[in-house]
């Protein structure tokens, strides 16, 4: 399966949203929403970017 990247608009979208909230990187539902209408992904997309950020920044 090939790893998909991300469109690099999307990318930094995400993580300017990382970068404020760092101490607790866990958007809400409705943030998760509105990240995916700005970004242009799917809300799972999201979800996993979260993850995968999460996992990396320990």
């Amino acid at each position: 399966k090939k790893k998909g990247k991300l469109p690099e608009n999307a990318k930094t979208t995400l993580l300017d949203w990382w970068s404020t909230h760092y101490r607790w990187p866990y958007p809400t539902e409705e943030e998760k929403m509105k990240l995916s209408e700005i970004t242009g992904l799917d809300p799972r997309q999201i979800n996993n970017w979260f993850i995968n950020q999460r996992k990396g920044s320990r």
